[in-house]
């Protein structure tokens, strides 16, 4: 049985015209959003991933 990601963790997975995608929720002053990025491989949708709850972790917007 797979394991399931926590809260804040985003997800990653694959549509059917083979990109990518890297998705998560961001806490703003009006609420939540729910962000998402785009990669032609796996390894890089997990980076951008990263790279986004890494930037919330640190109390910036995971977006620029």
């Amino acid at each position: 049985m797979a394991g399931r990601r926590g809260n804040g963790e985003g997800s990653i997975y694959k549509r059917k015209d083979g990109r990518w995608v890297a998705s998560w929720t961001e806490r703003t002053a009006d609420g939540t959003k729910r962000r998402t990025a785009y990669a032609a491989t796996q390894k890089a949708a997990k980076d951008k991933l990263k790279q986004a709850v890494r930037r919330m972790d640190d109390g910036l917007p995971s977006v620029d």
